[in-house]
């Protein structure tokens, strides 16, 4: 739903006193099985998403149990030079590249939706993974802002102990850091909520966020612009902007200047509240950058920024971090 949408829609409930907004944060579509691509269906709009290229073996799908009992399921994407170039001698994913991302999507429907965006990931050369929150997909459960962050716990925890080879993967078990693991958070949009709520709790070697918001209450600020508190309207937080001057790890915030959901000032917000990091360097002290794709909109950056540049940037932000 488009801020044009959202407006009209607010503009009809507000002055009745019948409205919330609660609803508006999650647009979930239940899956029975994940086929790594997406097409509209009859009468939807959109184009057909980049059709997968991800060999079928690199591909490994999860289910997961919450601390709250709910099965939620994520994908992996396993970056295996050595099988890629032949070596099959092991399955795909017993010589996992160096780095790893933990992809967090936005609002919309489920992971085959975010395929072609993990994919690209996978691209850049890291092992990619995601899960689908409570309500998406094959996940259980109905979407909330609580349950987003339960799903990402229970998805990081699983994450970091594949890569560090503990089975089973108990609670109480002791985990190296994500940091010292090379494990690196991307969130787009809404997703990036859920990726600086566990860079608060995890410390990752970076963090990305894509078009991401302010937070709640400076979304609602823009499309209302009325001075409504948030809380009058919805129980959510999504604080990024809270949260960002205690992240520590380095940051990349990458947002196009013609994003008419979520707009640009929301990143220039973040960047202003993000605090420098420990590992600051000589050329970027503050290890945080902004990237501000000229003409881009909300869901396009890759394709406009260049998708080549697209990949030397985040190689180059992961590399630069965790070398």
């Amino acid at each position: 739903m488009k801020r044009a949408a959202l407006v009209a829609t607010l503009g009809l409930g507000i002055p009745q006193g019948c409205i919330g907004l609660d609803y508006m944060w999650f647009y979930p579509e239940r899956l029975d099985a994940y086929t790594h691509e997406w097409s509209p269906g009859e009468g939807e709009e959109g184009e057909p998403h980049e059709p997968n290229h991800v060999p079928a073996e690199c591909i490994e799908e999860v289910s997961l149990e919450t601390a709250d009992g709910l099965t939620v399921y994520g994908l992996w994407a396993w970056r295996d030079e050595a099988w890629l170039a032949g070596d099959t001698s092991e399955p795909c994913g017993a010589r996992p590249a160096k780095h790893t991302f933990h992809y967090s999507h936005g609002q919309s429907r489920h992971l085959d939706y975010y395929w072609d965006r993990q994919q690209l990931l996978w691209d850049a050369g890291f092992n990619v993974f995601a899960v689908d929150y409570r309500g998406y997909g094959r996940s259980e459960g109905e979407p909330t802002e609580e349950g987003m962050y339960e799903d990402s716990r229970t998805a990081l925890r699983h994450l970091r102990c594949r890569l560090a080879g503990v089975d089973p993967c108990e609670p109480d078990v002791p985990l190296p850091s994500a940091r010292g693991s090379r494990i690196f958070y991307y969130g787009f949009s809404l997703g990036a909520a859920a990726a600086t709520q566990m860079a608060r709790e995890v410390e990752p070697s970076g963090l990305v966020m894509e078009a991401p918001f302010a937070s709640a209450q400076a979304f609602v600020d823009d499309v209302v612009q009325i001075g409504i508190p948030a809380s009058a309207l919805l129980e959510y937080a999504f604080d990024n902007h809270g949260r960002l001057p205690l992240i520590t790890a380095p940051k990349l915030i990458v947002h196009g200047t013609d994003d008419d959901y979520v707009g640009f000032h929301h990143s220039q917000v973040l960047y202003d509240a993000a605090v420098p990091c420990e590992q600051g360097t000589a050329e970027d002290p503050d290890c945080k950058d902004l990237w501000a794709i000229a003409g881009a909109d909300h869901g396009d950056i890759p394709e406009v920024a260049g998708v080549q540049d697209y990949l030397d940037r985040l190689r180059g932000f992961a590399e630069a971090w965790a070398p």
